[in-house]
Formats: structure tokens, C-alpha cells, sequence
């Protein structure tokens, strides 16, 4: 018997119709349940697999949430802590800078003071050498001021100088216009020199106080302060 060679169990010359198509519907029925069994382990592959990837997108995410919640409050106590440092620093430079302008300050007002005081002793040594008394005494009272805002100055300084300034003003005139004009603004001088002076000091200030009104007014010049209190006198008729 010859059997020939087809893709599925070799069919006998002498099969009937129907038999050669129950054989191939039997075959059918078999590529089917292959293909079924195919489809199920594929389906059951792609399932797997994408709930692993759902799975691991899903951690992913999480680590990455997680990631940037830490960096974030990282990045966060940093930028706080550098803040801080900051400020500190800037406290601290312009804490600095205020006691370097303070001392500045300081310094600059000293030499202003001493340079203040140069002035007016060289101006007193001009005006005593020509001899011109109101003018030696009114800057001699101006050096008295100067010296006394120099700091840590000497009250022995301060004694001299009102005695200097004395000996001018015992040599005015009588009645001096000059020395009328800069009673008020001398006086005021006087009245600070009181409140920071020596006991010899304090005597000498009172001694050119009533020597610098005697000399600016006489008894035919009174003080209009008590001219103001006497009557006129009668006319003479």
C-alpha cells in the first residue's frame, strides 16, 4: 500500500469525501486549540507583564516623589541655614562698619576740636601783637571755649588762658563800644566755663564778669536794663 506525503497523517487513496473532510475539521479543531493556547499564554504574558510595569511605574513614581520631598526639604534647610549665615555675617559687618564710623567719627570730631583751638589761639596771638584788647580778649574767651571741648583737657590750660584773656580786658577803655557789642555773647561764654572750671578758675571768671560790665558801661553810661528803672529827670527850664 503507498501512502503519499501531505502536512498532516497520510490519508489512504480510498478514503471517502467524507471522511477526508471530517479528518480535516478534526485538524482544524486542533490548529484552533493551539492557537487558543497561544493566545491564552500571550494574554497571560501581557497581563503579567503589564502589571510588573504598572507595578515598577507606580514605585517609580513613589521613589521619585519621595526623591524630591527629600531634596526639596534638603534643598530647604540649606537655603535656611544659609539664610542665616547671612544675616549673621551682614549683623556682624555692619556692626563692624558702625564702630569703624564711630571711631571715624570720633577721631575726626577731636582733630576738628584741636584744629578749632589752634585758631583761635593764633588769632589771639595776631590781635595781641597789635595790641588791639577787645579783640585779644574776645578771642582769648573763644580759646577758652575751644579748649574746654578738647577732651581730657587740662584745667590748669583753662586758668591760664582766662588770665590772658584778663590782662587784655584790664586795658580796655572805659565805655568801649567794641567791648559793649560782645557783652552778651561773652557772658553766654562765661556761663559755660563756670559749669566745668577749677574753684581758681571759677574766681577768675567772676572777677573778668564784673571787670567786663564796669569797663563797657561807666556811671554816665549805666546798663539800659537799669536805666529803665529811674525816672527821667526834670527838665530845666
Amino acid at each position: 500500500m503507498l501512502f503519499q506525503v501531505f502536512p498532516y497523517p497520510p490519508v489512504i487513496k480510498s478514503m471517502t469525501a467524507t471522511d477526508s473532510l471530517k479528518r480535516t475539521i478534526n485538524l482544524m479543531h486542533l490548529k484552533l486549540d493551539s492557537l487558543e493556547k497561544v493566545v491564552l499564554k500571550t494574554e497571560i504574558g501581557s497581563g503579567f507583564f503589564s502589571d510588573v510595569i504598572s507595578t515598577n511605574l507606580y514605585m517609580f513614581a513613589t521613589i521619585i516623589g519621595l526623591a524630591a520631598l527629600i531634596s526639596w526639604g534638603f534643598i530647604s534647610v540649606i537655603l535656611i541655614a544659609h539664610k542665616k549665615k547671612i544675616n549673621k555675617s551682614m549683623i556682624a559687618s555692619l556692626a563692624l562698619q558702625d564702630e569703624k564710623l564711630s571711631r571715624e567719627n570720633k577721631e575726626l570730631k577731636e582733630e576738628l576740636t584741636l584744629t578749632a583751638f589752634d585758631v583761635n589761639r593764633a588769632m589771639f596771638n595776631i590781635v595781641s601783637s597789635k595790641n588791639d584788647h577787645v579783640n585779644a580778649f574776645d578771642w582769648g574767651m573763644s580759646t577758652c571755649i575751644s579748649l574746654i571741648l578738647v577732651e581730657d583737657f587740662e584745667p590748669n590750660f583753662l586758668e591760664i588762658w582766662l588770665k590772658m584773656a584778663q590782662e587784655h580786658l584790664d586795658k580796655i577803655e572805659l565805655g568801649s563800644p567794641a567791648l559793649k557789642d560782645t557783652l552778651s555773647k561773652n557772658a553766654s561764654r562765661l556761663d559755660n566755663l563756670l559749669d566745668v572750671s577749677s574753684e581758681v578758675a571759677q574766681k577768675t571768671i567772676e572777677e573778668i564778669r564784673s571787670k567786663m560790665y564796669l569797663t563797657a558801661y561807666t556811671p554816665q553810661q549805666p546798663p539800659e536794663d537799669i536805666m529803665k528803672d529811674i525816672p527821667p529827670l526834670p527838665e530845666i527850664i
